[in-house]
């Protein structure tokens, strides 16, 4: 029996393989780490941007409920001694002054007014405007602060409303 010749040209290339096949799977892992972070990155943006949309809805939730409460509970505005303590130690979630005070959670907790949801609401007295000689109606001024959390412990909703009711003045 003969013996098998290879022919010199393959010899010449023992290895080569080898070397080639390891740089494409380096070049696909690196593709495939790529890949990966950039997915890991946009799942953090998409849950960021869920967190941020339960705040303003818990928020929009919780204008609305005071604006109820305006409206479901009538009062004398003139004479309305639910919104006569100061913005700095607020009863029931209402307060009646200009300064305005920058509350801690725990503060929100203690002098807000909650909806659920651990939002919480204060409403002051902002201002009357009367109606002029002719009329008997006069427009009166609140502001709703709103502090609503989202799902993630780092996101909150700070939310300002002014809302506008007509009574009969006094």
């Amino acid at each position: 029996m003969g013996k098998l010749s290879i022919p010199r040209p393959l010899r010449a290339q023992r290895g080569s393989t080898l070397i080639v096949g390891l740089m494409l799977l380096a070049v696909m892992s690196i593709m495939v780490a790529a890949t990966v972070a950039v997915t890991i990155l946009q799942e953090r943006m998409a849950g960021n941007m869920r967190d941020q949309a339960l705040a303003f809805q818990r928020g929009e939730e919780a204008l609305v409920l005071a604006e109820n409460a305006l409206t479901t509970y009538p009062f004398d505005p003139f004479n309305a001694t639910s919104f006569m303590q100061s913005c700095t130690d607020p009863v029931d979630g209402r307060c009646n002054d200009g300064a305005w005070v920058n509350y801690s959670e725990s503060d929100w907790e203690e002098k807000g007014v909650s909806v659920g949801n651990d939002a919480y609401y204060i409403t002051r007295f902002w201002n009357y405007a009367g109606g002029g000689p002719t009329s008997n109606l006069c427009d009166v001024v609140f502001q709703i602060v709103v502090r609503a959390p989202g799902q993630g412990d780092n996101t909150y909703a700070l939310m300002e409303g002014m809302f506008r009711q007509r009574v009969t003045c006094n």
